[in-house]
């Protein structure tokens, strides 16, 4: 894994950092990295989705809290989150490597949960049960970023089921009743090893060639569907990583920027 950026390490400010420092923060990194002073180059507007990613969470109280969240208990970020700001010119280094760390990230934290001993998956908070917040993110992943950059369930599509969308699996997967169609999975686990093994292909495709190889008919860009990929992974991962005593009743659903997403 690469040194991951926090999005506190990308603005170059300290988590505790107030609102206005923020904004300052945001408004300093934009003048280095803001297309429209690159020429609009593509390596430009992905470093630059990475930082509006950072304002958006950071200024958002909401966002924010959950955010500090998943970082104070992620295995794998705690070391980087105790680290104070770093200066922002350090973005200028592999921008793709924090994509894509970003999903690896998620899906080790996801293993982790799965493997957990004595987790109540089937334990609901609001709308959703552990299982179903789980296949939210999977669902994500699979329909938005593994499907559209040629890394599809090639199950279903060797069945001719292609048309099937995967945020059905929220459903089916976690249902206790025999699913109507024939899926591949058992449930949960097999679901995510599935996705771990695309997701190994995918990262290594862009490992060698960069996100500029994703097909230019992807809409929403890559980086934007990673962007939003990460930050609906912390938002409920944020949650389920709290231990169990200081879960919530309910967990707030996770509101999409772009509504093409939802």
């Amino acid at each position: 894994m690469q040194e991951y950026k926090t999005y506190y390490q990308i603005l170059g400010i300290h988590p505790d950092a107030a609102e206005d420092d923020i904004k300052k923060a945001f408004r300093r990194v934009s003048r280095i990295y803001h297309p429209d002073f690159h020429n609009n180059s593509e390596r430009s507007n992905i470093i630059f989705r990475m930082v509006l990613s950072a304002y958006k969470t950071l200024s958002d109280g909401e966002a924010r809290a959950g955010y500090d969240s998943f970082l104070a208990r992620s295995s794998y970020l705690r070391r980087f989150a105790k680290e104070g700001g770093i200066k922002s010119q350090q973005l200028s280094g592999p921008v793709e490597a924090d994509f894509l760390d970003q999903i690896n990230i998620t899906l080790w934290e996801i293993e982790d949960l799965i493997n957990t001993p004595g987790l109540d998956f089937d334990r609901v908070f609001g709308a959703f049960t552990v299982k179903q917040f789980l296949l939210v993110i999977l669902t994500f992943l699979d329909k938005w970023i593994l499907g559209p950059s040629g890394f599809p369930d090639y199950f279903m599509e060797a069945r001719r089921k292609d048309g099937i969308d995967p945020r059905d699996y929220i459903a089916l997967l976690s249902s206790p009743v025999k699913a109507p169609i024939h899926l591949p999975y058992s449930g949960l686990t097999d679901y995510f090893y599935d996705i771990r093994k695309r997701t190994d292909k995918f990262l290594t495709f862009c490992e060698k060639r960069g996100l500029y190889a994703a097909p230019e008919s992807m809409n929403p860009p890559l980086d934007e569907c990673i962007s939003e990929f990460h930050n609906l992974a912390v938002h409920y991962l944020g949650y389920l990583l709290l231990p169990v005593t200081d879960m919530p009743a309910s967990i707030p659903v996770y509101k999409f920027r772009n509504p093409v997403f939802a």
